[in-house]
């Protein structure tokens, strides 16, 4: 049936997930990289996915990274992965007869631990990087992106300081924890949410935990994600496989159109 290629962009490293439509155990790859590398390392990694023939031809690749992705699918600004040349990847793709789409890292988060938790309708998804701070929120069941995109972009909020307001992910790390607990506490109130899942360090997901219990409601709970890199690869991996079985169905509905119109 094909194969299918999942992604998790940072800036100086890429995570692949390599998998097949029919099944089959998935091979993970991680490739180191200078920022200024970022395209030539993954067309490095689509040039090979397209050569290894043990799923079958490579027909989907779905791309998670740290910037927001707008409803008609593209990457918008602010985007960590500055270096990568959206244009040169998606022409490498389009040559090769291969679909994709991109994706928000934090969004992607959130779909494999709500699809992993099957009743968790509203939802808050944080998580923390190095490359930013960023949040995937689920609200009746259903990924909520915003208007352009940029819903969840925590990490760009501002936060009053002694030097005026500043973006939060750029606070030094105790006042961020703290300006953390309080916007994350204010929006799982206004928007009534019932679980709030904290993908960061160790250390600082406990500590956040801690300010966040006496915030909010005692009906609200807090899970802790060990692996957020392990979780975007997940999301990355259920969606890329969703959209390709949706190709896939597209193509067959347009064969048997075709063979219609010629009878």
């Amino acid at each position: 049936m094909g194969a299918i290629l999942a992604a998790d962009l940072q800036p100086t490293q890429i995570h692949t997930l390599l998998s097949g439509l029919a099944g089959g155990a998935p091979r993970k790859q991680q490739v180191d990289c200078a920022e200024a590398d970022l395209t030539d390392a993954l067309l490095d990694v689509f040039s090979g996915a397209l050569a290894d023939a043990a799923y079958g031809p490579l027909c989907h690749v779905l791309i998670g990274l740290p910037a927001p992705v707008d409803p008609q699918g593209r990457v918008r600004e602010p985007n960590v992965t500055h270096h990568l040349d959206v244009q040169r990847v998606t022409a490498f793709l389009d040559a090769a007869g291969v679909t994709y789409a991109f994706a928000n890292d934090a969004n992607l988060v959130a779909l494999a631990t709500t699809r992993e938790t099957p009743g968790w309708s509203h939802v808050a998804v944080l998580v923390e990087r190095p490359s930013g701070t960023g949040m995937g929120l689920l609200l009746g069941g259903e990924l909520y992106r915003g208007m352009h995109g940029r819903a969840g972009e925590i990490g760009r909020s501002r936060w009053p300081g002694p030097h005026g307001a500043e973006p939060l992910e750029s606070l030094p790390s105790p006042e961020r924890l703290e300006a953390t607990a309080f916007m994350l506490a204010g929006l799982v109130h206004t928007l009534d949410l019932q679980h709030v899942v904290l993908g960061l360090p160790k250390d600082r997901a406990a500590a956040l935990q801690d300010k966040l219990s006496v915030l909010l409601d005692l009906s609200i709970t807090i899970h802790l994600l060990p692996d957020v890199g392990d979780a975007v690869l997940r999301g990355a991996a259920l969606l890329a496989r969703e959209q390709a079985h949706e190709h896939l169905l597209a193509r067959v509905e347009d064969l048997g159109r075709e063979k219609t119109d010629v009878a």
